[in-house]
């Protein structure tokens, strides 16, 4: 249906060194992607001073690694279409960021356990959801 604009991200929910973290949720307080660019995962993991990006090789390995560790909660996420999504002006948090690389926008989406629990109850049919 979508297969020509069929991309897929590992989402990845984690706990914050931040200080803001003492009031987000204490399981889920940070919130990276990592996009697959051909045989590369691509992990972007928005920082308070700016944007870190790592690559690793595309394996089964590196989905093992992600599932062994139990502070890690880790969504696959496909999506078959992107509409134009334009990052908003001011502050740009971690959930932002996420939204904006998975090219997606949900409305009143502040923190990473808001986004966690839309992703999980997505109701859309462009976007395809599991459990890593």
């Amino acid at each position: 249906m979508y297969n020509n604009c069929r991309k897929e991200f590992i989402v990845l929910f984690s706990k914050s060194e931040h200080w803001t973290r003492r009031f987000l949720n204490k399981d889920i307080s940070h919130v990276t992607v990592a996009a697959l660019q051909g045989k590369t995962w691509i992990k972007a993991d928005p920082t308070p001073i700016g944007l870190n990006l790592m690559a690793t090789l595309y394996n089964d390995e590196t989905l093992s690694i992600i599932r062994k560790r139990n502070d890690l909660i880790g969504l696959r996420v496909v999506v078959y279409r992107t509409k134009s999504y334009f990052a908003k002006i001011g502050l740009m948090t971690c959930t932002d960021v996420a939204q904006y690389i998975l090219g997606i926008h949900y409305k009143y989406c502040f923190t990473p356990n808001q986004l966690y629990k839309r992703l999980i109850n997505n109701k859309y049919d462009y976007i395809s959801v599991k459990r890593v």
